[in-house]
């Protein structure tokens, strides 16, 4: 309890520090990082805020358990190709749908991938590899990856990178024997698989990292991956019974340990095998002088941005292209040219859990999101150009837009994870002046009582959606940098959780129906007008369920295939019959076509063939368009089905 009360006061001073004495509005820090010039002025600046905040029990903050995303441990396949067919190359959004992604050019991660020739599924812990170029698929190769856990992957021509984690005892250290890897803590592998016989994929290269994969942005075949690590090796120790006198002996050997800890502790460790497990290159991840901390400490973990050219493979030379932050990286958002990644300052969440909500609110007003801009425009390593920061939290990666010069940012200055009436949120704009991204302009006052539950920038507007008990969605101006604005909004039962634009003028909505007081009733989609920037109008809505969508959370998850006008969502509803005492629940996908500004409900599409309706195991996570079909994706298999017609094509099964 006492390690708690020291961590909540040290969360306290740090929180008060941002408030100023007069006013009571936030001091303007600065924000920019300060580049370290030597491994042992990284030691040195480690040691000094590692003594200061150690404690009995450790240093705050420290998470040595497996990481994944969602919160849950996904083990994910991805798929190799076919031979490319001697005809000219499909084009994406014509002959096939790509990855539903945020910005243009800019690929992103995800479980399933094609180039209109070859299909990659990540299911069942093993990568699958598709042929797409006939009448129907063929299931050609497949990849078990064991010990990996893969989130996701990207694909470049006949090569594919596997990202995601594996054991905490994989990465062997003979360089530096008296280091051991903390406590099981996560470990990042980026694994290449050689594609070129797709009957055989097979990995080529695999690249470990301490720390925990956070996400990953592909351009014109270089790829940069966001690492999260922590230190390493800090064996800490506990009181080793109650009373004062224990505490005080724990934190004396605490603090020597952190007194003693070399270099190897605090910046993360790479090995780069080859497909058979043989070490090929190994070492710190980062060279010193590329690492860079907050003028404010912001905690002891290390933000990595790592550059690896995927159209040559991973190689050894990883720490000459790497640069790191002492940060805890959240969220990562790329335009063609750059790179943000939004940090939070470190606070004890579980004590201050443990207080009322008025003394929780007066701690954490004045906090502030800070957000640093990597040049990304060449194809070696990012170079850190500015940071600045924003009041609140963000919500994800739409949070954030570059446009014309500038970052729009939309935040909310409470918690997302606190039901509180007491917040507001805004949309801040932001420009890079002298290494420093500096406002420009801001607007507040937005959903007052509520938080975000959606955004998306497009061009010189934004659309914002907040929810407590009704949705407002808010459309934003933001031609004028200097000075954005509230033109109009419109006030709807429900939310939505995720904005896709289908035109300049409609923007359609996946998330939630709810009745006047807020209470949820299941998955809808909305279609807005927004050509009247001061009047947005809902012209169309249909309910698919009383369920949720992977949808609302994961935009990868969304289809939308102009031509057709057809939208896919998967679509999950648990559901006991009382009376007849039977599951009806469904796990699959809907359907909804588009046209003439009305949503129709089409299809519900399921993987019957793969199991029961009511097998959540085998719900629809997926789909996209290649040729004239219509494929869905599930742990259980692909279905390939008449774009037209939504009848049943073919069935591959991955049992």
């Amino acid at each position: 309890m006492r390690a708690r009360l020291a961590l909540l006061v040290g969360a306290v001073l740090l929180f008060t520090s941002c408030v100023s004495e007069g006013g009571g509005g936030p001091v303007v820090l600065d924000a920019r990082l300060v580049s370290f010039t030597s491994c042992d002025d990284v030691l040195s600046y480690v040691k000094e805020h590692g003594l200061e905040r150690v404690t009995a029990w450790g240093l705050p903050g420290q998470y040595w358990g497996f990481f994944a995303r969602d919160g849950v441990a996904v083990a994910e396949d991805a798929m190799a190709g076919a031979e490319a067919a001697p005809a000219a190359a499909p084009v994406p959004g014509v002959d096939y749908s790509e990855t539903n992604i945020q910005t243009a050019g800019v690929d992103e991660p995800d479980i399933v991938k094609t180039d209109g020739q070859k299909l990659l599924a990540l299911a069942q812990g093993t990568l699958f590899v598709m042929d797409v170029t006939g009448s129907s698929p063929q299931l050609v190769g497949s990849l078990p990856l064991r010990d990996l856990w893969v989130r996701d992957l990207v694909m470049v021509g006949d090569r594919a990178l596997l990202l995601g984690e594996t054991g905490g005892d994989v990465i062997p250290r003979p360089l530096m024997p008296d280091v051991v890897n903390g406590g099981g803590g996560p470990i990042s592998a980026l694994v290449e698989v050689d594609l070129s016989d797709p009957a055989n994929p097979v990995i080529a290269r695999r690249l470990l990292v301490d720390g925990r994969y956070l996400s990953a942005r592909l351009i014109d075949g270089i790829a940069r991956v966001v690492v999260s690590s922590y230190p390493t090796g800090l064996e800490f120790t506990t009181p080793q019974g109650p009373g004062l006198r224990a505490e005080r002996e724990a934190l004396g050997r605490n603090r020597e340990i952190v007194e003693a800890s070399t270099i190897e502790n605090w910046v993360p460790y790479f090995v780069l095998e080859d497909g058979g497990g043989q070490t090929l290159a190994e070492g710190t991840l980062l060279d010193c002088g590329s690492a860079r901390h907050p003028e404010e400490f912001g905690g002891f973990g290390m933000l990595t941005v790592l550059t690896l050219d995927l159209t040559q493979g991973l190689d050894g030379s990883v720490a000459q292209r790497s640069v790191g932050v002492l940060s805890d990286g959240e969220t990562v958002y790329a335009s063609s040219d750059s790179l943000y990644v939004a940090t939070q300052r470190w606070v004890d969440w579980w004590g201050l859990e443990q207080l009322a909500a008025t003394e929780r609110a007066e701690i954490t007003e004045g906090h502030v999101t800070q957000i640093h801009r990597f040049d990304i425009t060449g194809t070696d390593r990012a170079e850190y150009r500015s940071s600045g920061e924003v009041p609140g939290w963000l919500l994800n990666q739409f949070s954030m837009d570059e446009y014309a010069g500038h970052l729009r940012v939309a935040s909310t200055d409470a918690p997302p994870f606190w039901d509180t009436q007491e917040s507001e949120s805004m949309v801040t704009v932001l420009a890079e002046r002298e290494g420093r991204l500096v406002q420009t302009g801001r607007v507040a006052g937005l959903g007052e009582g509520e938080r975000i539950f959606a955004v998306r920038f497009m061009g010189e507007r934004g659309y914002v959606v907040t929810f407590r008990q009704v949705d407002p969605l808010y459309v934003v101006d933001l031609s004028d940098p200097t000075a954005p604005a509230v033109t109009g909004e419109l006030k709807i039962r429900g939310y939505s959780a995720y904005l896709h634009p289908l035109a300049d003028d409609l923007l359609l909505g996946v998330g939630q129906d709810a009745t006047e007081q807020g209470a949820i009733k299941g998955t809808q989609l909305s279609l807005f007008d927004v050509s009247d920037p001061s009047s947005p109008r809902r012209i169309s809505q249909v309910q698919i369920g009383e369920g949720s969508s992977e949808a609302e959370w994961d935009h990868h998850a969304f289809l939308y295939w102009e031509p057709e006008g057809l939208v896919v969502v998967p679509l999950n509803v648990y559901r006991w019959n009382e009376d007849a005492q039977r599951d009806e629940s469904f796990f699959g996908a809907q359907a909804v076509r588009v046209r003439d500004g009305e949503l129709s409900l089409l299809e519900r599409l399921n993987h019957q063939d793969g199991g029961t309706t009511t097998d959540w195991g085998y719900g629809i996570r997926r789909s996209l368009v290649i040729g004239d079909l219509l494929y869905t994706v599930s742990e259980a298999g692909v279905e390939a089905a008449d774009l037209t017609t939504l009848e049943d094509v073919a069935w591959i099964d991955f049992r």
